[in-house]
């Protein structure tokens, strides 16, 4: 004699549905993945350790890496900088040892806006080609990832 009922397979399919909402809705969902977005912009310090200033714009490459150039500048706006981050930097604003220059050195987002003062600091005014980066955005509008573009 089987102890399955009508009830309870209608509980199961409501367990597998509610189940499948959350994954739907939870951090690792595909959802949220395809809602993120990368935009080239110049990044400058924030007003404090978490944040950045991040002005979009519109890469030109008449030729090689070395001719990577912004144009249409947008104003920089505040933007956090999520604490889990995947953050890049190279020279000019990392201030440690290169061991791989294109690849940069991995910084939290701490490190990242100490080294952004600091270059800024020490070198005065840097270029735009010296803020370049890849900026990846989750659907909150939160920096998820910073990739700077070395350009000499």
């Amino acid at each position: 004699m089987s102890t399955w009922s009508l009830g309870s397979v209608s509980g199961v399919r409501f367990k597998v549905l509610l189940v499948c909402v959350l994954l739907l809705l939870g951090t690792g969902s595909p959802v949220r993945a395809a809602s993120r977005t990368t935009a080239f912009a110049l990044v400058y310090a924030g007003p404090g350790p978490g944040w950045a200033l991040v002005a979009k714009a519109r890469r030109i490459q008449p030729g090689g890496p070395e001719t990577v150039t912004p144009v249409d500048v947008q104003r920089p706006a505040e933007t956090p900088i999520d604490p889990g981050a995947d953050i890049t930097i190279t020279a000019p604003l990392y201030a440690g040892e290169l061991r791989d220059w294109l690849a940069g050195a991995e910084v939290d987002p701490g490190e990242f806006d100490r080294q952004l003062r600091e270059a800024d600091r020490r070198y005065g005014p840097l270029p735009d080609r010296a803020r370049m980066f890849d900026v990846t955005f989750d659907d909150l509008g939160r920096i998820v990832r910073l990739h700077h573009i070395f350009s000499p």
